[in-house]
């Protein structure tokens, strides 16, 4: 939803943080994987994000704009919400990544609420498709 405020680079450090997001686990589960893949579809990128990419340490500076941190952020509650569960160890991560960006526990947990409603909200919507 918020890929337009993001660039290639931004992008494709995006689909990294969400896979160690989802591997903090120490596994990864082949819904997580499916979900890895139709983001990267979906943010314009598949297969230029590098096994490499993976190992490279993460570099918040990428994110040169309050937008692009907004953005990565919110997309990756929504990675987080996408299962409408988020585990302890998904919370973990997102809290290491805001404190990365600057963004205290406030802005933490508005961006976490709202996600929590648009979820909700595209349920509903998707509700009024099926409905005759």
């Amino acid at each position: 939803m918020f890929f337009r405020h993001l660039n290639t680079a931004q992008k494709c450090q995006l689909v990294v943080m969400a896979y160690r997001m989802m591997v903090a686990d120490h596994r990864i589960r082949e819904e997580e994987q499916s979900i890895l893949a139709a983001l990267e579809h979906h943010l314009g990128v598949k297969d230029q994000v590098t096994e490499e990419d993976f190992h490279k340490p993460l570099d918040p500076g990428l994110f040169d704009s309050h937008e692009s941190r907004v953005a990565v952020m919110l997309e990756l509650f929504a990675v987080a919400y996408s299962d409408r569960v988020i585990h302890a160890f998904e919370v973990d991560m997102l809290r290491h990544y805001a404190r990365e960006f600057g963004f205290g526990a406030d802005m933490f947990e508005r961006m976490s609420d709202w996600t929590k409603r648009h979820i909700l909200l595209l349920a509903e919507a998707k509700g009024f498709l099926s409905e005759r």
